[in-house]
């Protein structure tokens, strides 16, 4: 197929400024654009017969709002949410207090252990609340290491092919469907995120699903099904949405 054709019928904006690049990841031959100064996000493409289908984000030439990960092992990152659970939660975990002085692997052990319950994850940061602000949902059920549904492959402390190591979380009330979030080492601080893409919740309501009348549209709009209870992520278009929306830091 002619790919400059192709852009170009398929895009308002001209991309004279952009280059076209491909890379297999997992067997699939995925395309991409990008702008030639390397800044701003990606658009990535999957190939069926004679079509390039974009996969996300949407917009080819909208740039990223300056998220950044840094390089940090995954015991490194569980000593940093350690000590972020210390000292904004130190007068309801005062035993962590003490316990986190024996070693930076306290939070893979409390992991093994209760799965996640129990820890309030909201308040690792002012910083975090506030990311995770972006889609409502309960903390009562949490699963860190097994995950629910086909959700295995990315809950847990895990490696992302640009190098990012994050902790995944699902996480909801009896009465939701669970939503996926990560935290992750900006090279300052902690960060939360929650992708949109392949997650189901309702992105009108910024709630997740099983708490607004308006689930069933929301989900037929994003999934092409009103049956929001049967909708699970996808964790190939989640890892997409990760890696287009945080760059490494230079």
């Amino acid at each position: 197929m002619n790919l400059e054709k192709y852009f170009a019928d398929n895009f308002e904006k001209n991309i004279r400024d952009h280059e076209l690049r491909c890379t297999i990841l997992n067997g699939k031959t995925i395309f991409y654009i990008r702008p030639k100064d390397h800044e701003g996000a990606t658009l990535d493409y999957t190939v069926k017969g004679d079509r390039l289908i974009p996969i996300v984000p949407k917009d080819p030439l909208k740039k990223t709002s300056g998220r950044f990960f840094a390089p940090i092992t995954h015991e490194e990152l569980a000593s940093k949410i350690t000590g972020a659970f210390c000292k904004y939660n130190k007068n309801e975990y005062e035993s962590w207090v003490e316990d986190y002085k024996e070693g930076p692997m306290l939070l893979i052990d409390v992991v093994k252990k209760s799965d996640g319950y129990g820890i309030p994850w909201h308040n690792l940061s002012n910083k975090i609340e506030k990311d995770l602000s972006k889609c409502e949902f309960d903390l009562e059920n949490v699963n860190i290491t097994d995950g629910w549904g086909n959700t295995k492959s990315i809950v847990g402390f895990r490696t992302l092919p640009n190098g990012m190591n994050y902790l995944g979380i699902c996480a909801g009330g009896d009465w939701e469907n669970s939503v996926f979030f990560i935290i992750y080492w900006s090279g300052t601080e902690l960060r939360a995120y929650i992708p949109t893409e392949g997650n189901p919740w309702n992105t009108d309501k910024k709630q997740a699903y099983g708490n607004n009348e308006s689930d069933p549209e929301n989900a037929k709009k994003r999934f092409g099904n009103d049956n929001y209870d049967h909708i699970e992520c996808d964790p190939q278009a989640i890892i997409y949405d990760i890696v287009n929306r945080i760059k490494p830091r230079s």
